[in-house]
Order: C-alpha cells, then structure tokens, then sequence
C-alpha cells in the first residue's frame, strides 16, 4: 500500500466501496424476507447513527448547530424516502433489476441541476438522458402483462436520492461536512425509533442476527470508505466508478438469491450505465 499513490489508493477504496454497499443491500433484501422492512430500515438507520455518533462524539454540539435546517432536514427526508423505496423493491424483485434501475438517478440528477441550479445541459446531455431512461423503461417493462409496480419503486427511489444530492449540493458550504453527516442519518433514525414498536418482530434466527450485524458494518464500512476516497480524489474521476455497484449488486443477487439477470436487465443495464458515462465525460469536457 505504501507504493501506491493516492489516485490510485483511491480507486482502490472506491471499488471496495462499491462492493460493500450493495452487500448491505443484500443484507436488507435476506432479512425482508423474514420481518417488516421498516424493521430492517431501522437496524440499517440506528446502525450507521451510533457510528457517526461515536465519529462526532468530541464534536457533537458544534456539529448539530447549522444555519440551513429546512435544507438538512429536507434533504435528510429524501434520503430516508430513497432507503424505503429500495428496500422495500429489494423484497419484491430481483436485487439486480432493481440496482440497474436506480442507475438512472446521475441522470435525473442533471436534468434537477438545470431546472433549480441553472446548469445548461446541451444537446448532448440531452441525449444521453434520453437514453438512459429509454434503458430504465427497457429494465422495468411496463409494457408486459407480468409487470409489478414495485419495478418502479427503484425509479423513485432514484428520484429521491437525485433530489437529495441537488440539496445537498446547494448546501454549498453553508455548513460544515460534520453537520451534514449527522444529519444525514439522525432523522432516519429518529423516525424509525418511533415507528419500531408497532412493527418489531424478534429475530429469531442465528442467520438473522448476523445478517443484521452485517448489514450495519458493511454500511458503516461502506460509507467510511466513500468519504475517504473522495478525500484522496475528485468526484468527477471517482463517479464512473460508482458503476461498480450495479456489477456487484448482480454478483451479490446471483450468489446469495441465484437471481439470473433477464435479457433486458442487462440490455438496460448497459444503456443506462453508458449513457450516464457519456453524460459525465461531457460535464467533464464542459469545465
């Protein structure tokens, strides 16, 4: 490790990163099979608050202090929308399809930026939107008698998690990144505290509890290892790398849940994760 540069310690991180999270999302898909997802949402949410807790601990009034609290708590409640709509489309469909669909959010992403923080797209990015949904719309099906409605709920998860990056990108730095963080998780974990008893069912397995433990030091691990790559990187050089995760999430589905990828999963897949590619070599060329 000592022989490597940063850059490249940083896609080290980056890609390990990406490994880990759609584990966690694995995680979530086992136990929903078992008990309420908000259940799960909250393991996931109470988890990764007690770590930042624990990371902000000498910090922590200063860090609760913030001069954009609609903003925070805002974004905090698209983030929170973003884990219950994937969670709950991980119990329903296959984790593969769902992560290929969530790929759209850099996309709509874009098309925020321009209509609330006055970015230009340009024909090009136009383009490549076009046809990342038209890949989203391939993966999802709608026009097939077996469809599910719950295929859409990653589309909307995506549109919350691009509504939550458009705000927090407006935070600017208005506030510092330990104020965001904890925002990030507190109110998720707040709300689900409060929902947890009218939804709790015990664990009843071995298999149950550690998949819980798993989950939590996986989004924990995860997370930990996303903010250290982007310290060492830019984002625009780490983003393409983001797409790791869809590879992954395939890989996780196929061992643990013998998911096999449809035909037009993985058409979709590579329309979407192409198009997003596309869309950010242009912002890059664009700077």
């Amino acid at each position: 490790m000592k022989n490597l540069s940063s850059q490249q310690l940083s896609f080290i991180l980056m890609v390990t990163a990406m490994c880990c999270l759609p584990g966690m999302d694995a995680m979530a898909k086992y136990l929903s099979q078992t008990m309420p997802v908000m259940q799960v949402i909250w393991f996931r949410y109470l988890g990764q608050f007690l770590v930042v807790l624990c990371i902000l601990s000498s910090s922590l009034r200063a860090s609760v202090k913030t001069n954009n609290l609609g903003t925070q708590l805002l974004r905090s409640v698209t983030l929170f929308g973003t884990t219950i709509c994937f969670f709950f489309s991980l119990k329903f469909i296959d984790q593969g399809q769902a992560a290929a669909t969530f790929q759209v959010a850099p996309l709509i992403i874009s098309l925020l930026a321009m209509l609330f923080l006055g970015e230009r797209l340009g024909v090009k990015k136009y383009l490549g939107i076009l046809i990342g949904f038209t890949g989203a719309i391939i993966i999802v099906q709608p026009q097939q008698f077996y469809f599910s409605a719950f295929a859409l709920l990653p589309l909307l998860a995506a549109t919350f998690y691009a509504i939550y990056a458009v705000l927090t990108r407006s935070l600017g730095e208005g506030d510092d990144a330990r104020t965001t963080l904890f925002y990030t998780t507190a109110l998720g974990a707040v709300v689900t505290c409060m929902m947890i008893p009218f939804v709790w069912v015990s664990p009843s397995t071995i298999a149950e509890i550690a998949a819980i433990a798993v989950m939590v030091t996986l989004a924990s691990f995860g997370h930990f290892l996303l903010i250290k790559a982007f310290q060492l990187n830019g984002a625009s050089d780490l983003a393409p790398l983001n797409y790791f995760g869809l590879v992954f999430a395939l890989l996780w589905g196929a061992f643990l849940f013998d998911e096999t990828p449809a035909v037009t999963t993985l058409i979709g897949s590579v329309m979407v994760v192409g198009a997003g590619l596309f869309v950010m070599k242009v912002y890059v060329e664009s700077k």
